[in-house]
């Protein structure tokens, strides 16, 4: 195939350069001579229309192309995989990885050798079939049975229009809705949540795990009825909320209420510049700074010891 090695200089990296026609590749010494165009990293080239692949030598010659890795090839209708060798003769298939095949209109499948035959379509894993119009699930032969649609785990199927969920049989029935997991439904514009049956009705929204809902403005934090009224936005966890300005903490009902700005864990606060520590009250107050486990406080420059207090 008159595969050329005229390695006269390198590349851009190794003084590649061009000379008398020849481009030297920039990192591999491969090069374009007379039309030949050799690879970056390993020579494969293109030589009176043969293309060789730019790891292993694969090549197109004649129509035959080879595959990058492991020599597989297309010879005369013949298309061999890049894998394993699986391959398309007379119409004939193979799958990538397991020889699946498709003969006479029979399309094996690439893991399971599930096949159609006659209009049966075998599932990928578990034999799953369509016969007569049956369509069965491809992990636990759920079906399509006169219109019957059977989910893909559980035999959730539709039948007149009901559509049952995927887990847990929950179906949209008369427009109804069934939730994935635990029956929660749309019905009359209802919606339930996938887990608890929240929902919306009237456009109130429930949460999706603890019924906190949206109503009249109104809307519910996800976990604990948090909600937001008129402006009040309580927390997720503990009703903490905003209320005129007020904003209560997520954990305590620590708040902020006229610039009082209340401790996450133990209603400490500052008030009037009075700061209170996180755990046990203690504060700041005209320059006095409360230790924050005894009380023990530092006034005038004079500081009380954590355990028991030492006048000045």
């Amino acid at each position: 195939m008159g595969i050329h090695f005229n390695l006269r200089n390198s590349s851009k990296n190794t003084h590649s350069e061009t000379i008398d026609g020849v481009e030297w590749d920039k990192n591999t010494h491969s090069e374009t001579i007379d039309g030949v165009e050799w690879d970056k990293n390993t020579h494969s080239e293109t030589i009176d229309g043969v293309e060789w692949d730019k790891n292993t030598h694969s090549e197109t010659i004649d129509g035959v192309e080879w595959d990058k890795n492991t020599h597989s090839e297309t010879i005369d209708g013949v298309e061999w995989d890049k894998n394993t060798h699986s391959e398309t003769i007379d119409g004939v298939e193979w799958d990538k990885n397991t020889h699946s095949e498709t003969i006479d209109g029979v399309e094996w499948d690439k893991n399971t050798h599930s096949e159609t035959i006659d209009g049966v379509e075998w599932d990928k894993n578990t034999h799953s079939e369509t016969i007569d119009g049956v369509e069965w699930d491809k992990n636990t032969h759920s079906e399509t049975i006169d219109g019957v649609e059977w989910d893909k785990n559980t035999h959730s199927e539709t039948i007149d229009g009901v559509e049952w969920d995927k887990n847990t049989h929950s179906e949209t029935i008369d427009g109804v809705e069934w939730d994935k997991n635990t029956h929660s439904e749309t019905i009359d514009g209802v919606e339930w949540d996938k887990n608890t049956h929240s929902e919306t009705i009237d456009g109130v929204e429930w949460d999706k795990n603890t019924h906190s809902e949206t109503i009249d403005g109104v809307e519910w934090d996800k976990n604990t009825h948090s909600e937001t009224i008129d402006g009040v936005e309580w927390d997720k966890n503990t009703h903490s909320e905003t209320i005129d300005g007020v904003e209560w903490d997520k954990n305590t009902h620590s708040e902020t209420i006229d610039g009082v700005e209340w401790d996450k864990n133990t209603h400490s606060e500052t008030i009037d510049g009075v700061e209170w520590d996180k755990n046990t009250h203690s504060e700041t107050i005209d320059g006095v700074e409360w230790d924050k486990n005894t009380h023990s406080e530092t006034i005038d420059g004079v500081e009380w010891d954590k355990a028991w207090k030492s006048d000045k």
